[in-house]
């Protein structure tokens, strides 16, 4: 399959759906219905709850050009099959209320296409908060996604979202939602059939009738007030009985309607009623669609006169010009009956829906036509052509969840790559034990000498690699692997930057940041040979950053994140990972630069924001020492240790032994820290295998680094100095040949302490030091040594040292003496810290109490405490406090 280049239909396709649809001809006012909608206004939710045809659409489209005519804000959405998954329907809410002009704001955009629910949840609510306004957002066809994740999506909303903010349903039957009790806290009204009938005064509207005709009395009697019953009648009555008398019926409006249905077709030409029937298999249809499916070239024009001939039974959307039609779902309906007459054509349209879907970049509706022909070997074939690769790099894990839930379950299980696909899902949900495993059994049953065996061989592989660097990092050898991949997939661009792209993160952990550099070339240029991986080379732009990080090109890294946070966000694939790594990084560098305890809460913010779905080892490996630092510096050793806990709880549940190095490093730092150095064999013994024994080049520079220094300062702290000079010494090493001069500093430091017995030497290590540390204005490596350097530092400003050198250690020296080891009575908790910095995001106590898991009665509490210690009594005023202190 390949995938087709015009991406803009999909995009066509969406916009399409972000207004009320349009008719020929403008229907009466519902009058009633409108004055209902505006009194409902006050509540939370409003359901427009009634069967096909009494006029949903008709009257909140009639509302939404009210509101919009009175300055007030509102979205719509026309809701369609591909949205039953959660992230796309949310996607579909950000998208609607950028059309309505309400701003979801910055977090809601980033979060398009890659985040989980909750995250766009979060920040669809936190968008919301920030408007000054009323907004009313309308969700139509609203039955056609109901089930329970998108019904726990609204119940979320309800519960969050602002008290200006008014959400409207309109469905054809109730919704999954617990109404009894929206009602009774008087949060919900529902517009029921019985108040969307047509009035006397609306039915004489619509047929041209004076009030005193005496026909209507019969009509309303038969129709029962049916708006599209009525239509009907009008229809009949202009084009196929003009004068006539209407039949006698049972009494039954369904039973009118059906046979005006079977009349107004009826009176159309044969070649009209044809193109119905043909386009019944789908709700809207554009003139090439229906070209596609007809296999004719005159669709536009024939869709432009049954328009005409049935002005109020088709409704239109447009987008950049393009047109879609929508017939009533009533008349749509009784034409699909006549489709079924005709054995095995159903069958047919549906496939060829499906191949004109695929190659204009819709892919779940593409495989929901393909089971719809019921064609096993259609839809298998189909499946199996499916580039889900390029889809998850062009549109995100949505994507693929969207495809997964249109396939059957019985299919699923019988397809090998689907289930891979499925693996692919599962691991970027964060449930990573669980997708290897999956991914092991497929590849195990793999049988290569099939027709599809080696290329199913070839995905599990693909995924083999990108599972691997998140479990177990360096700790495997890639390079056969990635050989064999690219030996098997020759001609394949995507491959070529999957693979590459994975020896960027190697390279660079490893250490190798050369070669990093080298393959982040590679890749660029593989991925931009790739229509629509946009995402793909968005995501070029963290491992850039770390790469610059890694070299200590601090300043750069900084501007680059800076940038990147003040860039407005516009809803690609990827801008949250982006955000989050550059909100990460900006922290890391304020750290190393001033020591604040409140750079970790922005590590942490940006790490929560990154989640636990897509943060590899180096987003753990930078945040943790700085996190587990700040802990042990507020509230002590037994904090910090519970904190390296629930970090290791949480690696292993997620299966990344990676990280274990890390963790015993930053633990063993902690201990030696608090002079806690009983039983402390047994870790330090762990650490020292870690380091010795990992194969040449293999071991993470960061995870070298952390355990060089905690065994260090082991040495130090047990009077080892020659030992603790060679562990120095081999830090200084790391830094100076692998062109990390971060690690060259912290190594000149711990050697300036191990040799106090030579103060010649001491004081030529320190000046290095600080003569390296300078151009970067990196103060933490001394700083975390505490006041032991000072009177180091002091000699070197005493000593005749360039005015450079003693003007960095006089500002080192600023903070060290400015550092309390332990917070005093007044110091913000880990908590009222972490509530401060979402406060400083714009979150309501309500949202705060969302993200954290709070209930927001706690959070007030904390607040209270917070505005007690800071001594302000806003919001306002805390926020204003917390920055200033930074």
């Amino acid at each position: 399959m390949t995938r087709g280049p015009p991406l803009a239909a999909r995009g066509r396709s969406t916009s399409r759906r972000l207004s009320p649809p349009v008719q020929y001809v403008p229907l009466c006012e519902r009058t009633l219905v409108l004055r209902s909608l505006e009194v409902a206004r006050r509540g939370r939710l409003t359901v427009v709850l009634g069967p096909p045809g009494y006029g949903k659409t008709t009257a909140l489209a009639q509302w939404h050009g009210r509101l919009r005519e009175t300055g007030i804000k509102v979205a719509w959405c026309s809701a369609s099959q591909a949205e039953r998954e959660p992230t796309q329907f949310l996607r579909l809410l950000v998208l609607a209320l950028e059309a309505g002009g309400i701003d979801p704001g910055p977090v809601a955009r980033r979060t398009i296409g890659d985040a989980s629910v909750e995250a766009m949840l979060d920040g669809i609510v936190l968008g919301m908060e920030q408007t000054d306004q009323p907004v009313v957002v309308i969700i139509d066809d609203y039955d056609r996604i109901d089930h329970p994740p998108i019904a726990n999506c609204i119940t979320d909303l309800l519960d969050a979202l602002p008290r200006d903010v008014h959400l409207v349903l309109a469905t054809r039957r109730k919704p999954l939602l617990a109404i009894a009790t929206l009602y009774a806290q008087g949060a919900v009204r529902v517009i029921d059939p019985d108040e969307l009938q047509l009035s006397t005064n609306e039915l004489a509207t619509t047929l041209g009738l004076p009030l005193d005709a005496p026909e209507l009395v019969p009509i309303l009697a038969q129709t029962e007030g049916w708006p599209v019953a009525v239509q009907l009648y009008r229809l009949w009555r202009q084009r196929v009985a003009d004068g006539a008398v209407m039949p006698a019926f049972g009494g039954h409006a369904a039973e009118v309607a059906d046979y005006l249905a079977e009349q107004v077709l009826a009176a159309l030409p044969m070649e009209q009623q044809a193109v119905l029937i043909t386009l019944s298999i789908a709700e809207q249809v554009e003139a090439s669609f229906a070209d596609a499916i007809r296999e004719a070239n005159d669709s536009a024009a024939m869709l432009e006169a049954i328009a005409a001939a049935l002005p109020s039974l088709v409704q239109q959307t447009a987008s950049e010009g393009e047109v879609a039609y929508r017939i009533h779902p009533l008349l749509s309906g009784y034409a699909f009956g006549r489709l079924a007459l005709e054995p095995g054509r159903a069958a047919l349209l549906y496939e060829r829906a499906a191949r004109w879907l695929a190659l204009h970049d819709r892919y779940p509706e593409a495989v929901r036509h393909a089971v719809l022909s019921k064609g096993e070997a259609f839809l298998t074939d189909m499946l199996m052509r499916l580039p889900y690769r390029a889809l998850f790099l062009a549109y995100g894990v949505s994507e693929l969840r969207a495809i997964l839930r249109e396939i059957p379950p019985g299919i699923l299980a019988a397809l090998p790559r689907m289930q891979l696909l499925n693996a692919l899902v599962l691991f970027k949900e964060g449930f990573f034990v669980e997708a290897e495993q999956l991914r092991l059994e497929i590849d195990a049953a793999i049988d290569e000498s099939t027709a599809d065996g080696l290329a199913l061989r070839v995905e599990s592989r693909a995924l083999a690699t990108l599972f691997g660097v998140y479990m177990r990092g360096t700790a495997a050898d890639y390079s056969m692997l990635i050989k064999w991949l690219l030996a098997n997939a020759l001609g394949d661009p995507l491959m070529w930057g999957w693979c590459e792209n994975i020896l960027i993160v190697v390279q660079q952990q490893r250490g190798l940041l050369n070669a990093a550099d080298a393959s982040l070339d590679r890749t660029r240029h593989a991925y931009e040979a790739v229509p629509g991986a946009d995402f793909a080379v968005l995501q070029l732009l963290v491992h850039d950053m770390l790469l610059s990080l890694a070299r200590g090109a601090l300043r750069r890294v900084q501007d680059k994140a800076v940038t990147l946070l003040r860039r407005d966000p516009t809803s690609l694939i990827g801008e949250r990972c982006l955000h989050a790594m550059a909100r990460m990084l900006a922290g890391f560098v304020d750290y190393q630069r001033s020591y604040r305890p409140q750079a970790a809460e922005e590590m942490r913010l940006g790490l929560a924001e990154y989640g636990r779905e897509e943060a590899w080892f180096d987003q753990h490996a930078i945040a943790m020492p700085v996190i587990v630092d700040v802990t042990y510096r507020r509230h002590g050793l037994a904090e910090a240790l519970r904190e390296l806990d629930a970090a290791r709880y949480d690696y292993a549940l997620r299966g990344m032994i990676c990280l274990d190095g890390m963790r015993l490093g930053v633990k063993l730092t902690c201990l030696v820290r608090a002079e806690a150095l009983d039983g402390i064999e047994a870790l330090e013994a762990a650490c020292r295998t870690r380091l010795d024994d990992a194969p040449e080049g293999h071991a993470p520079w960061r995870e070298r680094e952390i355990l060089l220094r905690g065994l260090c300062g082991l040495a130090l702290a047990r009077g080892r100095a020659d030992e603790a000079a060679d562990l120095a010494n081999r830090l200084i090493d790391e830094g100076r040949l692998g062109g990390r001069p971060g690690a060259e500093v912290k190594g000149r430091v711990l050697l300036a302490l191990s040799r106090q017995d030579d103060a010649a030497a001491t004081e030529a290590d320190m000046r290095e030091a600080v003569r390296l540390a300078s151009g970067e204005a990196i103060v933490a490596p001394f700083a975390e040594e505490g006041r032991r350097v000072a009177p180091l530092l002091r000699r070197v400003i005493d000593e005749g040292s360039s005015k450079l050198v003693q003007r960095h250690a006089a500002a080192i020296l600023k903070v060290i003496d400015g550092e309390q080891q332990f917070a005093d009575a007044d110091a913000l908790s880990d908590r009222e810290a972490e509530i401060v910095a979402h406060l400083a995001d714009g979150a309501s106590n309500k949202l705060i109490a969302r993200r954290l898991g709070l209930t927001e009665n706690t959070i007030k509490f904390h607040l209270k405490k917070v505005y007690m210690k800071l001594g302000v009594s806003t919001r306002r005023q805390a926020v204003a406090q917390a920055l200033q202190t930074r």
